[in-house]
Formats: C-alpha cells, sequence, structure tokens
C-alpha cells in the first residue's frame, strides 16, 4: 500500500509536469510513465526466489507467491496463467475460508554443482488436501498428500504434509503447493529445511506428543481405577474431560494416522474439545459445589455446559460448525478462571488446586487457539504450551482429588470415632442397665423360685419342691420315711362351707403340721413339709422308722383336735388319715416307689376307718396299719 501511494505522488508530478510540456515531451513522458508502471507490476507479481544451497534464505518465515482459486477443479496450468494476479504471502499464513483452493507457488534454486534434497513440510495436519505440482521436461509431476492420503500411500511417511524436493546441480524448479481445509480460521507453515533438520524435528515432536499420551494415559487410568473402588462422582467427571481432551490430542497430533482413521474421524478433534470443555465445567461445578456456594454463577455453568454439548453434536454434523467452538472456548476459559478466584475468596476446600490446575490448563488451551486464529505469533513453544498445561492440570486435579479424599477419610474416621465413643458410652449405660436388670432378673427369679417353691394357699412347700428334694435325697442313699396326712372328707367341707373357707382349713391344719414336725425334728434341715394335693399334706422324714412317724402322727391329732375344727356335717371335727411307707434307695427302685407304697398304705388305712363306727363327739381319729419296705 505504501508503495502504491508513492507511486500514484510520482504520477500526478509528472502529470502536471506533462501540461506545461511540449505536446512531443509530453508523448515522450508519457511512454516512459508507462513502460516504468508496467516493469513495476512485472515486478510485483514476480514469484519469490530462493537458492536452497544456502540455508540462510530459508529461515523459519519466508514468502510466497499466493493466489486463492475460484474453484477448486483448477490445475496447476490454469494457476501458473494466473500470475499478475499473484500476491506476495509469508510462509506463516492464515487460511479464513473452506470454500476455494489456496495455492502457494514458490521457486528454488540450486547454484551449486552438488545435488541437493530439501524437505517441504506443513506443520498443520488439518489439511484435507496437501498436493504439490512441479513442471519437469514440460510435463507436469504431482505428488498428493493431505487427510485423503492414508499414511501408507505418502512418499513421505510423516504425520504432517511433507514433500521431497530433489534438485540437480544448477536446477531450478517452480513449485505449486495446493492447500484446502475443512476448517476455518486455520493458520499453518511451510518450511524447507535440510533432511536432518527435519527428521529431527519430526522425532522431537513424536517424543513430546508420545510422552503426553502416555502420562495422561496413566494417570487416567489410575483414576479410573479410583472411581471404580470408592465410587466417588467427582472421579467420573475428571475422567470424561481428562479422556475427551486425550481424545482431542491424539487426534490433533495426527497419531491416529497410524491407525488409518478416515478423514471425517479425525475432523472430530474439536468434537472430543468441546466434550472436554462441557465435562471440564461439570467437574468444576462438582469440586467448587458450586450450587450451594455459587448458585446463580452455577445455573450459568450449567448453560455453558449445555451449550458445549449442542456444539459438540454440530460438529458431528457439520465440522465446519468448530468455528462456535472457537468462538466461545476464550470467554469460558476467563469465566472458568474467574469462578476459581471467587471460590478462593470464599474459602472453599479445594479452590487452589482448581485454580491453579485450571489455570495452567485453559492458559494452554488459550495458547493454542490464540495461535490457530493468528491471535498470537507462531512458535513451535507456543504451538506445543497447551500440552504442559493439561498434564499439570490432570496432575494437580488428581492430587485434589486425592486431597479431598484424604478430608472425605478423615471426616468419616472422625464420625465414626465419635460414633464409637457414642456407642462404647450407650454400650456402658446399656451394660449397666442390663446388669440392674439381670439384678432385677435374678432377685424375680429368686422370688419366683421361692413362690415356686411354696404352696400359695398354705406357705408350705410345694409339690414341685417335694418332688425335688425327695429326689435329691433318693441320690444320697439314705434310708426315707414318708408320711401322708389326709383331710378326711375335704371335697364335702369345700361343698358345704365354700373354697375360701376350705382354704381357710387348709391353712390351720397346715399350720398344725408343720409346728409338731418342727417341734419334734428340730435339728432336721432335710425333713420337709409340703402341700402334696388337695386336702393332703406329705411329710418328708430322713432316716425315720415308721413308729417315729407314727408317732408324729398321732401328736398332729392330738393338736388338730384341740383346734376344734367343725367337719363338713357340723357336728363333729375335722381329722385326719394317715399312710405311711419307709425305703432305703436301691438301684431297681425310684422315688416314685416311696410315693405309691405311702399312698397305697393311706388308701388301705381310709378303708378300714370307714368301715369302723365313728364314736360321737370323739376328737381323736380312728388311726389303723402302717407299711414298712426297706431294702438293703
Amino acid at each position: 500500500m505504501e508503495g502504491g501511494s508513492k507511486l500514484n505522488i510520482y504520477v500526478t508530478h509528472l502529470f502536471e509536469l506533462v501540461i506545461l510540456m511540449p505536446i512531443k515531451a509530453r508523448l515522450t513522458l508519457i511512454l516512459i510513465l508507462l513502460s516504468t508502471l508496467l516493469v513495476a507490476k512485472a515486478y510485483a507479481t514476480e514469484i519469490p526466489s530462493y537458492n536452497i544451497a544456502d540455508n540462510q534464505q530459508l529461515q523459519e518465515q519466508f514468502e510466497l507467491a499466493y493466489i486463492q482459486a475460484p474453484r477448486k477443479e483448477m490445475l496447476p496450468a490454469d494457476i501458473a496463467k494466473l500470475k499478475p494476479k499473484y500476491s506476495i504471502r509469508s510462509s506463516r499464513f492464515y487460511i479464513p475460508s473452506v470454500d476455494a483452493d489456496h495455492w502457494f507457488i514458490v521457486r528454488v534454486e540450486n547454484n551449486s554443482d552438488s545435488y541437493i534434497e530439501r524437505m517441504l513440510r506443513i506443520d498443520e495436519g488439518y489439511f484435507s488436501e496437501a498436493s504439490l505440482f512441479f513442471l519437469r521436461n514440460d510435463q507436469w509431476n504431482t505428488e498428493l498428500n493431505g487427510l485423503q492420503i492414508p499414511l501408507e500411500d505418502r512418499k513421505v511417511k510423516s504425520l504432517h504434509p511433507s514433500f521431497l524436493i530433489e534438485l540437480a546441480p544448477f536446477e531450478t524448479k517452480v513449485i505449486y503447493l495446493k492447500l484446502n481445509s475443512h476448517y476455518y480460521n486455520l493458520t499453518a507453515g511451510i518450511h524447507i529445511e535440510p533432511m536432518a533438520q527435519f527428521y529431527k524435528k519430526e522425532q522431537a515432536n513424536l517424543l513430546i506428543y508420545a510422552a503426553y499420551l502416555g502420562a495422561a494415559l496413566t494417570i487416567l487410568i489410575y483414576n479410573l481405577f479410583l472411581y471404580l473402588s470408592i465410587k466417588e462422582k467427582l472421579y467420573l467427571y475428571y475422567f470424561y474431560q481428562g479422556i475427551s481432551f486425550f481424545v482431542f490430542v491424539f487426534l490433533y497430533s495426527n497419531f491416529d494416522l497410524y491407525l488409518g482413521t478416515s478423514e471425517t474421524i479425525h475432523y472430530m478433534a474439536t468434537t472430543s474439545i468441546a466434550l472436554a470443555m462441557a465435562f471440564l465445567i461439570i467437574f468444576a461445578r462438582e469440586m467448587l459445589d458450586t450450587r450451594s456456594n455459587m448458585p446463580k454463577v452455577d445455573i450459568l455453568l450449567l448453560l455453558c455446559s449445555s451449550l458445549f454439548f449442542l456444539i459438540a453434536l454440530l460438529i458431528l454434523l457439520d465440522v465446519r460448525n468448530h468455528r462456535f467452538l472457537l468462538m466461545l472456548v476464550m470467554p469460558t476459559s476467563v469465566l472458568l478462571l474467574a469462578v476459581g478466584v471467587k471460590a478462593l475468596t470464599q474459602k472453599v476446600v479445594l479452590s487452589k488446586f482448581y485454580l491453579i490446575g485450571s489455570s495452567w490448563h485453559l492458559i494452554g488451551l488459550f495458547t493454542i487457539t490464540a495461535v490457530n486464529t493468528g491471535f498470537i505469533s507462531y512458535s513451535p513453544f507456543m504451538r506445543h504450551a497447551y500440552l504442559a498445561g493439561s498434564l499439570i492440570e490432570l496432575t494437580l486435579f488428581s492430587f485434589a482429588l486425592a486431597y479431598k479424599i484424604k478430608v472425605l477419610q478423615e471426616t468419616k474416621l472422625s464420625k465414626q470415632q465419635q460414633q464409637v465413643h457414642s456407642e462404647h458410652e450407650n454400650s456402658q449405660h446399656l451394660r449397666q442397665l442390663i446388669d440392674n436388670q439381670a439384678i432385677a432378673l435374678s432377685r424375680a427369679n429368686q422370688h419366683l423360685d421361692r413362690l415356686s417353691a411354696k404352696d400359695n394357699v398354705t406357705f408350705l412347700n410345694s409339690r414341685q419342691h417335694f418332688d425335688q428334694h425327695l429326689s435329691t435325697l433318693w441320690q444320697e442313699g439314705d434310708s426315707i420315711c414318708l408320711l401322708f396326712c389326709d383331710i378326711n372328707h375335704f371335697t364335702n367341707y369345700n361343698q358345704s362351707y365354700g373354697y375360701p373357707a376350705g382354704d381357710q382349713c387348709l391353712i390351720q391344719v397346715a399350720d398344725v403340721i408343720e409346728s409338731v414336725v418342727t417341734d419334734l425334728i428340730p435339728f432336721s434341715e432335710a425333713r420337709l413339709c409340703s402341700r402334696f394335693a388337695g386336702g393332703k399334706f406329705a411329710v418328708i422324714l430322713p432316716q425315720l422308722s415308721i413308729d417315729k412317724a407314727s408317732f408324729i402322727a398321732n401328736e398332729i391329732s392330738d393338736r388338730l383336735v384341740e383346734l376344734a375344727l367343725p367337719d363338713y356335717s357340723g357336728s363333729a371335727h375335722i381329722s385326719l388319715c394317715f399312710g405311711y411307707a419307709q425305703m432305703t434307695p436301691f438301684a431297681d427302685k425310684t422315688p416314685q416307689d416311696l410315693v405309691k407304697q405311702a399312698d397305697i398304705d393311706l388308701l388301705r388305712n381310709k378303708v378300714t376307718q370307714s368301715n369302723v363306727a365313728e364314736k360321737k363327739n370323739s376328737s381323736a381319729p380312728y388311726h389303723v396299719g402302717s407299711t414298712s419296705i426297706s431294702h438293703g
């Protein structure tokens, strides 16, 4: 533009001079002016030429002729005819359109007497077509490259479009390079460099990406196993975000070409970066708990994540929709950093980890976006800065998750300790209650035992206690005498006076029996008075004879006469009938045998007694018979 302005001024001054000059002089100057303009125009469209034998001429950036073809069907011969329309561009170029072919033309010369090989390399892999043409012996030589050509079919097996340039001594070639891409706003660079330098850069590029992919995959797999172990959803969001970005790097680095992926799949890199941004936002929401700490911001983040999911879908439908992604990445990056700063001011637990990690990641993402859009000047460091940022982010987020798990474990341990302490206190209280209940139960059982051992009417020993005591004495093997005392006509007594009166009668008779036995056998702990059944009483007399038992029975009868209890008819007094049995325990005998013998004796005496006429007004019962059985 500056050269054109000077030329216009120069032409204006000449025009003024021409007006003042004679006609012949005017014609002469006009011819000179036209010749000058034609020469200047021819010079402006001259194809840049470089001596590739001199490595100093081809630095990182150099100039090339450029033309944007009006249609994709044009051949290099057609482009050669458009030379007057060429413009000059830097080898670091920016392509704003996807609807045309972009042609770059450069002349390379070998001014030496040696055979020279150089490599023409394009440092961006997202060209659907990258084809090289040159004219030799009036024939166009073509070498196809780009995503439409599988890696194994390329002449130079490089992940980026690369072409071998061979020049014989003093040979000159005009190289036509045709490029087109489905991406808007694509920035790339063309390099012509010695073979050793080319392979060195290729190896460095492969090493950088392989190191990143290996380290990132290791971290992601480790955290995936942690998620499967503890089922913490924050780990899942972290894994989704990390694996999405991993896929982006894998595609962006062109490593997928080793797998023979198609051009369509390769262009899905921007889909994965859209998903990575969406999951990063979800991860940030969960990590910083924006629902509780920043409710309004949380709604905005939710909207942004939904928008990135939508963009991912749009890119799947048409890869050219990635321009929406480029428009949103930078503002969203700033928003996420601002959220991290706000969380830090609110002293959210993991805000420091988040802010540092996301800063590196988002700055790296911002850098590569800015480089691709031409906002930042290209350099190998700037182009790969996002890898370092992503790796630092993955590592710091992994540490953050580990720290959170540690906090959760400490909190859980503290709660468990509190629970254990509370349970210990409750256990002690419960144990005290149990001990108190046990004591009360023991006392109640003792009371029940005492109650069960006593008859509930006469308070003599019960039938159950009688059986237990007799069995115990039987096992000792000493002689046992059993005395049965049965109230005569007790059933009739109950019918005549009622059961309450019958109970009172039982109580008075029981008192007489117990007092007589206690008086006559005061120091024997083995003796036992019990109510056997109904109006029948049983007295166990260990190591006593039938005669002694008969003596006790007579004493009982005498004292009962003194009570003068009326019988059921009211015309006589209550009387008893007795039965005796004595037995020494033996192997073929049981306590029930002793009871049976005493009961038989009682029944026999009742029969005998009923056959004898009772004397009127007699206070002494008629007493007959006894049974004594001795073994051993």
